[in-house]
């Protein structure tokens, strides 16, 4: 690969990595701030709807059908979700393939490995937000769409970490070498949690978070320099 080209890879990769903290700082400011039935704890309304398993867990997100923070959450988690499907997972699919595409001649199997499962996390966020979607619009369709919510949900963070980790482990400098390791740590350590704990007790979103902030970093100390063009053939 080109220097050129790499850098190019590079420069699209920040670009899509700005549009995705754009999206999360839109998440932020557009989310409920709290349920309509009950204290959330330190999770936000969209966190809690994802990590929702019982009619309890329901009601502390939505309250009592028919009024009007119920109508508000409903229309507020609908919108959220639209745009995320719509955007948000677009682009951060298209920022770690990216990320990826540049490292490609540098560890093929790990760049290989990374793009299938960034392939399959959209997919199954995909799910995950349509079956929110469905559910926001009736939630009497909370039980039958249950198991394709904790499916979207688990199956989402567990490839996104597994596809994050691949594009860390594939940078060879020094000072990528000391980022990689401590973000794939602190990661893993959530994922190992995220696996093992109740969900409701455990947002892995903050542990990708940390990643992606690292990935975010290192595409944009590459995106900024200036490619060395090759040597003419003598």
């Amino acid at each position: 690969m080109t220097n050129t080209r790499r850098t190019t890879f590079w420069r699209l990769c920040l670009g899509f990595g700005l549009i995705s903290a754009a999206f999360v700082l839109w998440f932020g400011v557009a989310m409920p701030p709290g349920g309509c039935g009950g204290d959330l704890g330190k999770r936000t309304a969209l966190a809690a709807f994802q990590q929702a398993r019982t009619a309890t867990d329901m009601f502390l997100i939505f309250g009592t059908q028919g009024t009007a923070c119920h109508h508000e959450m409903a229309d507020a988690m609908i919108r959220l979700n639209l745009v995320d499907l719509a955007g948000f997972i677009w682009a951060y699919t298209a920022f770690i393939l990216l990320f990826l595409a540049a490292l490609a001649d540098r560890a093929p199997r790990l760049v290989s490995l990374g793009v299938m499962a960034s392939l399959l996390a959209a997919a199954f966020d995909a799910l995950e937000t349509w079956t929110q979607i469905r559910i926001a619009r009736d939630l009497t369709q909370f039980d039958a769409a249950l198991p394709s919510l904790a499916a979207g949900y688990v199956g989402k963070f567990s490839l996104i970490a597994v596809a994050s980790v691949a594009a860390l482990l594939a940078l060879d400098r020094w000072w990528q070498r000391r980022i990689k390791v401590g973000a794939t740590v602190i990661v893993l350590a959530a994922l190992a949690q995220f696996l093992t704990a109740d969900g409701s007790r455990f947002d892995p979103g903050a542990a990708i978070s940390v990643m992606w902030t690292a990935m975010l970093i290192i595409a944009a100390l590459n995106a900024l320099r200036r490619p060395v063009p090759l040597s003419p053939a003598v």
